[in-house]
């Protein structure tokens, strides 16, 4: 079967694949509203990124949030990958 990668059925995507994804979620990211959110707990810390990951409550709704300095993030793909 075309795209398939291995005995496991795993599809391979390139890296325009990924690229388009990103792009694809970028496009849905909101604003921070720290006044809707509620911490549960610290889920795990984020020594690589100097962050750290917290069970959140978004009203009703559980989410998870990777909280890390922002010299971590870059307005784009390419802006990232060219650090």
């Amino acid at each position: 079967m075309a795209g398939l990668n291995g005995e496991f059925g795993r599809v391979a995507i390139t890296k325009q694949d990924l690229n388009d994804a990103i792009k694809q979620v970028e496009a849905q990211v909101k604003p921070w509203d720290a006044n809707k959110m509620t911490l549960v707990k610290t889920l795990q810390e984020a020594e690589r990124n100097h962050g750290v990951v917290m069970l959140m409550l978004d009203g009703s709704k559980q989410v998870a949030v990777k909280k890390m300095p922002k010299k971590w993030v870059r307005p784009t793909v390419e802006e990232f990958e060219a650090k």
